[in-house]
């Protein structure tokens, strides 16, 4: 990635984290009851077996190494790694449960684990956020054994993600914001399933693989996907609302995030918000 600075991006990345943590781990049940399928797909496609070892990059609250730890059991070995030491706070108290499962802070550019350590690599909605992800891609290569696997998501473009990209469609349309840069690590950075596989084969994969799942979000009301949408905005996004507008321009803006779901509201009030995710998968090389 060109014309940033790395570390001033990764510092931004690991206080966005941090900032989120709380709100993530609040909205943990809602999130996770969409993302279960997407989450029980990665293991199936990684191969995690009992008595594996396994890499959960950018584990956030953890979701995605428990069920791994589940799955390798007692004689396996999951390690999750995040940027952000809160978020590393909550996922261990989400894995504690289970002593095959550990959580480090560390950047998924730079670990410094041993190579060919690993059977299988994950990442889910992680991926995307890394500001060199070539580099990163060879270095969890290397980090797995020949026939080791590596398995993730990411989200397709804005409007078919709408879980995600609700409130940011509205933000930018009102505050006239630019969209990023080509090449911008971000949530809608991965979009493109043949460009994917192209990625994975250049950092040394064979077998890519790159298939679009579809996922729906359940909310009990619209109120409760605007609280949602509100609670896991982005700090600088969130500063922006506050410096460019007013309370009633604010108020006004949150009432249009809940009328783009409006139309999705069942007999019971609850809403069903689809959203399509990117599942890949590669191996490395025997």
């Amino acid at each position: 990635m060109t014309g940033i600075d790395v570390d001033s991006f990764k510092a931004e990345q690991r206080s966005l984290w941090n900032d989120l943590s709380a709100a993530w781990d609040r909205w943990h049940p809602v999130f996770e009851a969409g993302a279960e399928p997407v989450t029980r797909l990665l293991l199936d496609v990684g191969a995690v077996r009992p008595g594996a070892t396994v890499l959960d990059v950018a584990s956030g609250t953890g979701e995605v190494a428990v069920a791994a730890a589940e799955r390798v059991g007692p004689q396996g070995r999951v390690v999750g790694v995040d940027l952000a030491a809160d978020m590393v706070a909550v996922a261990r108290r989400r894995g504690a449960a289970h002593p095959q499962l550990s959580f480090i802070q560390g950047d998924a550019e730079d670990l410094g684990l041993p190579s060919a350590s690993f059977d299988t690599v994950l990442s889910r909605w992680g991926l995307m956020f890394l500001p060199d992800r070539a580099r990163s891609l060879r270095g969890l290569c290397s980090l797995l054994r020949p026939g080791g696997r590596l398995a993730g998501t990411s989200w397709s473009v804005p409007p078919r993600a709408a879980v995600i990209s609700t409130a940011f469609g509205v933000i930018g349309s009102r505050l006239q914001l630019p969209a990023p840069p080509p090449g911008t690590p971000g949530p809608f950075s991965m979009t493109d399933p043949a460009a994917l596989v192209d990625e994975f084969a250049a950092a040394g994969f064979a077998d890519a693989q790159a298939d679009e799942v579809q996922l729906t979000f359940r909310f009990d009301t619209v109120d409760d996907f605007v609280a949602f949408s509100r609670d896991l905005l982005p700090p600088r996004m969130r500063q922006l609302v506050a410096d460019r507008m007013d309370d009633a321009e604010r108020e006004s803006l949150w009432t249009a995030v809940g009328e783009r779901v409006a139309g999705l509201v069942d007999a019971k009030g609850a809403v069903d918000v689809p959203s399509t995710a990117i599942c890949f998968h590669a191996t490395k090389p025997e």
